[in-house]
């Protein structure tokens, strides 16, 4: 999957992403279809990546433990927000 520049909507839509954190940035990215999710009444609520196919994706993509590490801690970071946005 390539990242492709568009002109951003809003200046909170522009970010830079440092060329040492491309290739975890970008999967990341790719994993947007491999999230658990629990569906109830009236609600979505996303419960974390599977892990299993995170794991074929990095090594399809010829990436290792530290992009690994990074997708955890990005997931986090996920959740949190994903939490928010159900309050």
């Amino acid at each position: 999957m390539a990242i492709v520049k568009e002109e951003a909507s809003h200046e909170e839509d522009v970010f830079e992403v440092w060329d040492n954190n491309r290739a975890s940035f970008e999967a990341f990215i790719a994993c947007d279809n491999q999230w658990r999710i629990a569906a109830g009444f009236g609600f979505v609520a996303r419960l974390g990546l599977e892990w299993p196919a995170v794991d074929i994706l990095l090594r399809r993509r010829g990436l290792g433990d530290r992009q690994f590490e990074d997708l955890v801690v990005m997931e986090d970071a996920a959740l949190e927000v994903f939490a928010e946005d159900r309050s």
